[in-house]
């Protein structure tokens, strides 16, 4: 299901719909007379019960309201023509969840109980001129309390083990996560399809990479008279097939493949072009000929190098490095989002030089436009199935047929994209079971090692399957081999030096630390009023364990002191912006630190993913953007340690500060690298610039000492006096002279003092796609921040070197307006700049 019903005319969107709520099971079908005395209210389809409340004001984020808690009643009234001879009108469900019953004119057209799977009902008997049609959403509360077998394991993730018999997500009941708002509802599109004789009924598409060559497959099934003549053929690119045909009855199948030699190869962003092919299918019918999209899709080949417990994931035969976030839904509301809504996000993704998003098993499965977009900018999707944490039977014959189903579903949409790089039978079941002292042989059950990879081996599953994540090592929780769910340095508030000593291989979630959000988002928390750190509102947005002793303010205050020697506590209190500030810049440098470590020559790590990308709720959530989408300080500092051609640093102890050169494009790089040693802000007490070259896919690295010809203990280990300097700068530069990328090391860790001798100037230059902001200082500045509301800095939160000036682009976010203004502040400068943009001066 979730395919659209191709070049349809009569596709109608069912609208004007009206929900009530009732006690669970006390109304039993729509003839009951209880039924039309509830208050029926305006209702959002698509959408979720929770929406449809917080529009009509009757619920907000936050409140305790168990949604699942009552039966949900739908009804939506709708007139319809009669069907001609050569016509099949037929109701499209998309996504009911959870518990669903629909009725048509009071005939019961369906049961369903998987919010994953989607319906196509044929209502042609059913209609009549005017229809009224009910969706009924039962309490999953009650049917939570059916008895049935005990789990092996209780998570403390889930309150009630009962939903590892419902095929639901995980979202809105993860208990110190995300917020308490269960997807009730019809939350994917309700539409009826008038179709005609010569309309297509339903197409599959598999596409595979037979050496050079891409391959097409195509089943097209069409609505037709036993006698019609048809002729159809698919064309993908510039390569065309007449396709055969099996009649059945009023139905007409066309199938063949189709061969492109030479194909362009589909490459994630960071690696190459992710090229896509159009495909269509011209169908003369009855004399009328006409052409119907029936998408883009890409030709890749990937494999994974697991040899001697390593993780490797290659395109096209390429090691890729796989950096990026674990998705999380746009709208935990409304379960959905606008195309522009995705584009913005992924967009960010892509510039951030992220090439990876996860698709965890506590989420749910994306919307046809997620992986339409990844499939435009070449981003990966590493795709789990919607299982996370709990004990679910492989034993059961109607739960594993409906799993079957649900895969089956979900496997044939995804077929077309690309994207889509990994398959994984679930999140965390086996990692937990581990910790809970379960025996191995119940760690893994037969729904994730043989039911679902038996279900990708029969739809020709042309990508890797694993059975869970993390996995690989002898204990799931081990973190030396295969993947693993890292939470040391984060988390556990271990220090950046066990990234190294753990030897990690392929981190597939992370980190998991309070990352501030802007002061925009904040004010969302505040409505304006002065920020108070003990008030409920702000900690509502910020993560923890359940059962845990602190939560992930905690860890972001652990990490605070261990950077800049500060009380966090008492800094709230005395100075609630600096606090701020140190506070976004803390986490940013601790992931930049770690994920420098791992992308660096001496680390065998093939990937890592940071839990979450995006936050659920306004405030200082574990999220690299905020709940509107907006980046923060963590985000621009990932960003440059994911940069596709980049310098990293990394700490190594007697053998000084090392610098890591890496080349991912496919094109040979030619610049030069200059390592500068500065004290007291702009006194230069060693520098050093060598031309380099790095093939395409190469990694150098060289130690700072050699490169400077002498000793500097850049990483004051010896401690020999006082250090040598203050900052270590590393600049890779391009063939003129432009900065590629830039890294800094300070050998001291120690709040930053104000520079009572910085100045910062900056000029603004209005330009025909928003501003440029050019930014330059004669003395070092440590973490430069821009706060111009409704506008995104293409960079933020950088270091700004003495004789190196920045220019920062900044667009108009969707839907800000005015033109700009702000502040441009670090935290070693005693005053902000103020932004002042002209109106004439243009570029």
């Amino acid at each position: 299901m979730n395919r659209p019903v191709y070049d349809n005319p009569g596709l109608a969107w069912l609208d004007h719909w009206q929900l009530a709520s009732s006690p669970p099971g006390k109304i039993i079908n729509p003839e009951s007379p209880e039924l039309q005395q509830l208050p029926w209210k305006t209702a959002v389809v698509p959408g979720t019960v929770a929406q449809s409340l917080l529009k009509l004001g009757e619920w907000r984020l936050g409140d305790q309201r168990d949604l699942d808690a009552e039966d949900w009643w739908y009804r939506c009234e709708f007139t319809a023509p009669s069907p001609q001879p050569d016509e099949r009108f037929q109701l499209n469900l998309e996504g009911l969840a959870t518990l669903a019953e629909v009725w048509l004119n009071g005939s019961l057209l369906l049961r369903s109980d998987n919010m994953f799977i989607g319906h196509r009902l044929d209502i042609r008997d059913q209609l009549k001129e005017k229809n009224v049609l009910h969706v009924c959403f039962r309490s999953l509360t009650a049917a939570m309390s059916e008895r049935r077998p005990r789990p092996r394991w209780k998570p403390g993730l889930v309150a009630n083990q009962q939903l590892r018999w419902f095929r639901t997500s995980l979202l809105g009941r993860m208990r110190g996560w995300t917020p308490d708002v269960a997807p009730v509802g019809p939350w994917k599109p309700v539409t009826m399809s008038r179709l005609s004789f010569g309309d297509i009924l339903d197409v599959q598409l598999h596409t595979t990479l037979d050496k050079a060559c891409g391959v097409v497959e195509v089943s097209l099934r069409l609505l037709s008279a036993v006698n019609d003549q048809i002729e159809v053929r698919l064309t993908v690119g510039n390569a065309t097939v007449e396709l055969s045909a099996v009649r059945d009855a009023n139905e007409a199948v066309f199938a063949g493949s189709l061969r492109i030699e030479d194909v362009e190869l589909w490459w994630p962003h960071t690696q190459g072009q992710p090229y896509l092919y159009t495909i269509t299918a011209t169908i003369l019918f009855r004399g009328v000929e006409r052409t119907i999209g029936l998408g883009q899709t890409g030709f890749r080949r990937v494999s994974i190098d697991q040899t001697n417990g390593d993780f490797s994931i290659l395109v096209n035969g390429v090691p890729v490095y796989c950096r990026g976030a674990v998705w999380t839904t746009m709208d935990i509301v409304s379960l959905s989002a606008t195309h522009s809504d995705y584009e913005h996000i992924l967009k960010l993704v892509q510039e951030a030089g992220a090439n990876m998003l996860r698709v965890g098993g506590t989420m749910l499965y994306e919307h046809d436009t997620f992986y339409k977009l990844c499939d435009k900018y070449g981003i990966l999707v590493w795709q789990d199935f919607m299982f996370a944490n709990m004990d679910y039977s492989g034993d059961d014959p109607g739960f594993c047929a409906n799993v079957e189903k649900e895969v089956r579903q979900q496997l044939r949409r995804w077929q077309l994209h690309p994207c889509v790089t990994v398959y994984s039978g679930n999140s965390d079941v086996e990692y937990i079971a581990s910790l809970f002292g379960v025996p191995r042989e119940y760690w893994r059950s037969k729904l994730f090692s043989e039911l679902i990879p038996e279900i990708c081996r029969q739809e020709r599953v042309a990508i890797p399957y694993v059975p869970t994540s993390p996995g690989g090592a002898d204990m799931p929780y081990q973190v030396g081999q295969g993947t693993s769910s890292y939470y040391g340095v984060g988390a556990y508030m271990r220090p950046v030096a066990d990234v190294r000593r753990d030897n990690l291989r392929f981190v597939t979630e992370g980190t998991g630390i309070s990352n501030i959000p802007e002061s925009g988002n904040i004010d969302l928390l505040y409505a304006k009023e002065p920020v108070r750190f003990n008030d409920p509102r702000w900690k509502s947005g910020i993560q923890r364990d359940h059962g845990s002793s602190y939560d992930f303010e905690d860890v972001r205050h652990h990490y605070m002191k261990e950077l800049y020697g500060v009380d966090p506590v008492k800094l709230q209190g005395a100075d609630p912006d600096r606090y701020l500030a140190l506070g976004r810049a803390a986490t940013g440098e601790l992931l930049n630190q770690v994920h420098s470590e791992w992308r660096s020559v001496h680390s065998q790590c093939r990937g890592a993913l940071v839990w979450f990308l995006r936050d659920f709720r306004p405030g200082a959530g574990v999220g690299l953007l905020d709940s509107n989408g907006m980046p923060k300080a963590c985000y621009y500092f990932l960003r440059r340690a994911w940069k596709s051609t980049a310098l990293v640093l990394t700490n190594e102890g007697l053998n000084g500060v090392h610098a890591h050169l890496l080349n991912e494009s496919r094109e040979i790089f030619t610049g030069k690298l200059e390592i500068k040693l500065i004290r007291a802000g702009n006194v230069v007490t060693a520098s050093r610039i060598h031309s380099v070259s790095l093939l395409p896919g190469e990694r150098r690295h060289f130690s700072a000492d050699v490169f400077l010809g002498g000793f500097y203990d850049t990483t004051y280990a010896y401690k020999f006096g006082p250090p040598q300097y203050d900052v270590l700068i590393g600049t890779l530069l391009g063939p003129e002279d432009n900065i590629i990328s830039q890294a800094f090391y300070v050998p001291q860790s120690s709040v930053p003092v104000i520079d009572e001798e910085a100045t910062l100037s900056v000029r603004c230059i209005v330009h025909q796609d928003g501003y440029q902001l050019q930014i330059a200082s004669d003395r070092f500045l440590n973490v430069v921040s821009i706060d111009a509301p409704g506008f995104l800095p293409d960079d933020n939160y950088f270091h700004l070197a003495p004789g190196h000036p920045r220019t920062i682009f900044l667009r108009q976010a969707s839907g800000a307006s005015g033109g700009l203004s702000g502040l441009i502040a670090a935290l070693n400068l005693r005053k902000p700049v103020a932004i002042d943009c002209p109106t004439t001066e243009m570029i």
